[in-house]
């Protein structure tokens, strides 16, 4: 019994190191907006998210209505566009 409790807080263990390991993936965001041919200027859009558990403001210039983001990020990550 003491052998298998032993195996099952080994197992635990690894598990919970696995588990805290911070992994980055790289992404890639792409999109289309609608903005009217009269307005010209130069619009940004901006991205947060999470990359090495540190809070993200990233940011790219519209151009012909298209926009493109690529980065690397947290594996489970909430972003806002």
């Amino acid at each position: 019994m003491k052998k298998y409790l032993l195996l099952l807080f080994t197992v635990l263990s690894f598990a919970n190191v696995m588990a805290q390991k911070n992994t980055d993936v790289s992404f890639q965001l792409q999109g289309i907006v609608n903005i009217p041919t009269y307005d010209s200027t130069n619009r940004m859009i901006y991205l947060t998210y999470q990359s090495k558990g540190q809070a993200v403001l990233d940011s790219t210039v519209i151009k012909n209505n298209k926009f493109h983001f690529k980065s690397t990020a947290d594996v489970d990550v909430r972003a806002t566009l």
